[in-house]
C-alpha cells in the first residue's frame, strides 16, 4: 500500500485543478482527502495551498507520503510547468519518487467501454489539438498534434474534448458520425491511472508539451534558429 499525493492541474481552463491524497494498492484507490484549486489560481502558491489542505483533510503528514503523482500533459503550458515543478520540488525535499501520469490516461478513466475506441483531444489551439487513441482494451496511443485533415475518423467512434476543440476538428468528427464526450479530469482519475505506472526519480520528471511555447517560437523567428 502506498500513500500518494496526487496533482491534476494540467488543463485548468477546461477542468478545475485538484489535489488529493490517496492510498493505492492492488484492491484499488481510496481517496483520504482532496482539495479543488480555485479557478485562476495558477501560481505555485495556489497549488501548494491545495496540497496543504488536502494533506490536512487526509490527516497525513508530509513524512507519511510515499510518492507524488502528477498529470504531466499535454495541457496548458503554464499550468503544466507549475504542476510538475511543484511535484518535483516536493519530491526532492521529501526524498520520495514521482509518478508521471500522461493526461490522456487520466481522461481515459471517464470513457466507458461502450464509447471506445475513442480519440482524446488535449491542448487545443488554433486549428490543431494533441490527439491520443484510446483503444477498446484501455490502452492509450499518442498520435501527436493533428488537424482536421489528419483526424483518424476510422479508428474511433467517439471524440473526447473540452469546449475549446477547434471547429474544423469538431466538424470533421461530426461529419464522420463520431459521438462527442466532454473531457473529464480529476485527481481521483489521476490516482487510478498512477496505480499502474512506475515510480521514477524526480530529476526525470518533466511536462509533455503539445507544441513548443510561443516565446520559443518567437525567439526562433527573430534569431533565425
Amino acid at each position: 500500500m502506498r500513500t500518494v499525493l496526487v496533482i491534476e492541474a494540467s488543463n485548468p481552463s477546461a477542468s478545475p485543478a485538484e489535489v488529493c491524497v490517496a492510498r493505492l494498492n492492488a484492491a484499488g484507490v481510496a481517496v483520504l482527502g482532496s482539495e479543488r484549486i480555485e479557478q485562476g489560481a495558477r501560481s505555485s502558491d495556489g497549488v501548494m495551498v491545495g496540497v496543504d489542505r488536502a494533506c490536512r483533510a487526509a490527516g497525513v503528514s508530509p513524512g507519511e507520503i510515499d510518492a507524488i503523482a502528477v498529470s504531466v500533459g499535454p495541457g496548458g503550458f503554464t499550468a503544466l510547468r507549475i504542476a510538475t515543478t511543484t511535484a518535483k520540488t516536493l519530491a526532492m525535499a521529501l526524498g520520495i519518487p514521482v509518478i508521471a501520469v500522461p493526461t490522456a490516461d487520466v481522461a481515459a478513466r471517464s470513457v466507458p467501454e461502450a464509447h471506445r475506441p475513442a480519440i482524446i483531444a488535449l491542448a487545443s489551439k488554433k486549428d490543431a489539438a494533441h490527439l491520443t487513441l484510446l483503444h477498446a482494451d484501455g490502452r492509450t496511443e499518442p498520435l501527436g498534434l493533428r488537424t482536421a485533415r489528419d483526424l483518424p475518423v476510422d479508428a474511433a467512434s467517439t471524440i473526447v474534448a473540452d469546449a475549446f476543440l477547434p471547429a474544423p476538428l469538431a466538424d470533421r468528427a461530426a461529419q464522420a458520425g463520431m459521438a462527442r464526450r466532454t473531457l473529464e479530469l480529476s485527481a481521483l482519475a489521476c490516482a487510478q491511472a498512477a496505480a499502474s505506472l512506475p515510480e521514477t526519480d524526480p530529476d526525470a520528471l518533466g511536462p509533455i508539451y503539445a507544441r513548443e511555447p510561443d516565446a520559443v517560437t518567437q525567439w526562433r523567428a527573430r534569431h533565425g534558429s
